[in-house]
């Protein structure tokens, strides 16, 4: 059976009433369940997230605020013919996004009677009909006052699955450089959590395998590397990513002042394809370097000009992790997100449904230092002229207006005038190139691509 998450809610208000971002998506979601339940797909309304959880610690504090949320969420099943709810507090008991409130000594109890109290009200109104419950949650279990609990089954009977965030683990809000979804982490590099890590840990606190589904990143991860080490542990610039593919923008929080603006650094996996950053699955494009890590068994791309990596899965990576969940008999993977694949990934992730592999021999973390291979160089200029070039630039400088953003996000301004988002062009009327400013600097040059 396959399950969609079909839109994303928030709860970010102190009623603890769950809002969408985006007034379309009461509108287009009929239209989304009744073509889902048409091929046998579960649709699933998700709540929280990164930056829609700030509320949640204080709605799973009191019977009270717990009720108004549990009756919401009935409310919405019904009148959308929805097949349940999906929790995204990803972070009870820890901070995540810096205006989550946080309770460390009672969020993971609280989450309990959450779960608990949602599961009865689902049983009670829809009798006959079964409606899930599940949960996205980071790489380690619920963090109590002592740090990860060592023990979560009592979570277990009241939660359909555990869909682990295996990604995000390292990025350009850390240094060095590394892996963003590592199958194995290597000691002593990088954040000490993995794949493989996630799917042992939840399972030794309790988590039977056959309720843990395991994540796959359809993206990655781009940083600033400050110098050059020859594997994928590079010093790098903390907080300042450059700018991702075709569609990153500058991008405030709305709902909170704390969190920084900026870009996010991320390449959707079917844009680093349409871009030439990879010219096949396997094959960089001009400028850029491919590398495979024998421990993370992730690629990793590196300009040496710009010295930008960009950490990513690719067909291979996803290999072993698949095979890795067929061999561990988990209930299976889902992906962040479908949209950012131009079917590439998909064609290996489906391998799910088939049959375990002959060997469940699978590459194992070591202490050892690991030798990157180099998988392929273009020498060809970085920024060369393609088919794909919409022509010279003309406009002296572009507006901001171009760039999308959730609300005004008072943009840091250099000495020059730069303001974050602004667009110029770099030889007006010569070529195609243009630069972006990215935290108050002309820093970032890129070609426009045809639509």
């Amino acid at each position: 059976m396959h399950r969609h998450h079909a839109a994303f809610a928030v709860l970010t208000q102190a009623d603890f009433v769950p809002r969408f971002t985006h007034n379309n998506v009461p509108v287009g979601l009929p239209t989304v369940v009744t073509s889902a339940h048409a091929v046998g797909t579960k649709v699933l309304l998700a709540i929280g997230g990164w930056s829609g959880t700030i509320q949640f610690s204080n709605m799973a504090s009191s019977s009270e605020n717990r009720a108004k949320f549990i009756t919401w969420n009935v409310e919405f099943i019904k009148k959308y013919d929805t097949d349940g709810v999906d929790i995204d507090w990803e972070y009870p008991g820890r901070q995540g996004a810096a205006c989550n409130i946080v309770d460390a000594a009672n969020d993971a109890n609280n989450f309990l009677l959450l779960l608990k109290e949602l599961r009865v009200a689902l049983d009670a109104n829809f009798s006959g009909t079964h409606k899930e419950v599940t949960i996205a949650t980071r790489v380690q279990p619920f963090d109590g006052p002592n740090g990860p609990l060592t023990d979560v089954s009592a979570f277990v009977p009241y939660v359909d699955r555990f869909n682990l965030m295996t990604y995000d683990i390292n990025g350009a809000f850390s240094s060095p450089t590394g892996p963003n979804a590592p199958f194995n982490f290597q000691q002593g590099k990088g954040a000490p959590f993995s794949y493989v890590k996630a799917i042992d840990d939840w399972m030794a606190a309790g988590v039977a395998a056959s309720k843990i589904v395991a994540g796959l990143a359809f993206y990655g991860r781009s940083s600033q590397a400050l110098g050059v080490t020859g594997d994928q542990y590079m010093a790098s610039q903390v907080g300042h990513p450059p700018i991702g593919d075709e569609h990153d923008a500058f991008w405030k929080d709305p709902s909170c002042s704390l969190d920084p603006a900026g870009f996010s650094g991320i390449w959707k996996w079917r844009n680093l394809r349409s871009q030439d950053v990879l010219v096949t699955p396997t094959t960089a494009g001009a400028g850029w370097t491919r590398n495979w890590d024998p421990i993370s068994q992730t690629p990793w791309l590196f300009n040496p000009s710009t010295k930008v990596f960009i950490s990513y899965d690719d067909p291979v990576s996803l290999k072993v992790k698949i095979d890795y969940a067929l061999c561990k008999g988990i209930a299976g993977v889902m992906a962040w997100e479908i949209s950012n694949d131009n079917g590439e990934l998909l064609d290996v992730a489906r391998n799910i449904q088939g049959p375990t592999p002959q060997t469940c021999d699978v590459p194992s973390a070591t202490t050892s230092t690991a030798v990157t291979s180099v998988e392929q160089t273009s020498t060809s200029d970085a920024v060369a002229s393609s088919s794909t070039d919409v022509g010279v630039c003309t406009s002296p400088v572009y507006s901001t207006s171009s760039v999308a953003q959730t609300t005004s996000p008072s943009p840091t301004t250099s000495s020059d005038g730069c303001s974050d988002g602004a667009k110029r062009c770099a030889s007006p009327n010569v070529s195609s190139k243009f630069e972006t400013c990215n935290y108050g600097s002309w820093t970032v040059v890129r070609e426009p691509r045809a639509s």
